[in-house]
């Protein structure tokens, strides 16, 4: 049995927008400075929790303010990439074994998730929560590959950041980098990327291909 672990935020979903607004909301909320497109790309796949921590002193509530705006309001400005659930539903239809890895809290990923009509086909969500170590550490990938019922060796690793790919390549796995979302392709190549695609279709021949290899 072969399995692929997706990430979530720039892989299946371009919540950009979504993130933005809230942090923004937030950070101003707490007495700091808003950020820019060109600032905030690059810490997309750390933890939020982080980055707010280094501009917020009491970064609890807020934190805390953040869930809960992101929670309530999500649906306003995140949207699913156009052609995602075909390519899942394609994918769960050749019997591929699916999770999702993501830098969110669990539940609050989960939610998501299940609102964009996601799970099924995708069996499993875990958080940066739910692990001692997320991304770019391996653990979260494990973790999903035990969810699924397949091997490391046996699954591949789908992301837009090089977190993600650190993580593939540190659990065993193949990893895949998507070019839509917000990480950049060169730092996807030097992290160890077996292979970049520029669409949901692509990728679809690349894991059904994985999938015809033993």
């Amino acid at each position: 049995m072969k399995g692929v672990v997706f990430d979530l935020d720039g892989t299946l979903l371009d919540s950009m927008p979504t993130i933005k607004r809230c942090l923004n909301a937030i950070l101003v909320k707490y007495g700091s400075a808003p950020l820019n497109d060109a600032e905030l790309r690059p810490q997309i796949g750390r933890k939020f929790r982080d980055i707010l921590a280094e501009r917020i002193k009491d970064v609890e509530p807020a934190f805390k303010d953040y869930r809960e705006l992101q929670l309530a309001t999500f649906q306003q400005d995140t949207n699913a990439y156009p052609g995602a659930h075909r390519m899942l539903k394609r994918l769960a239809a050749k019997d591929v074994q699916m999770a999702i890895v993501t830098m969110r809290l669990g539940r609050v990923a989960r939610t998501i998730v299940g609102a964009y009509d996601m799970a099924p086909p995708v069996r499993a969500v875990l958080g940066d929560d739910e692990v001692e170590r997320p991304k770019p550490f391996p653990e979260a990938i494990w973790g999903a590959c035990k969810a699924l019922g397949t091997k490391p060796e046996n699954t591949i690793v789908v992301g837009d950041t090089r977190f993600d790919i650190l993580a593939g390549k540190a659990a065993g796995s193949r990893a895949i980098g998507v070019t839509w979302g917000y990480g950049r392709s060169g730092e996807m190549r030097e992290a160890g990327a077996d292979l970049l695609v520029d669409t949901f279709d692509e990728l679809e021949r690349a894991i059904l291909s994985y999938e015809s290899m033993e």
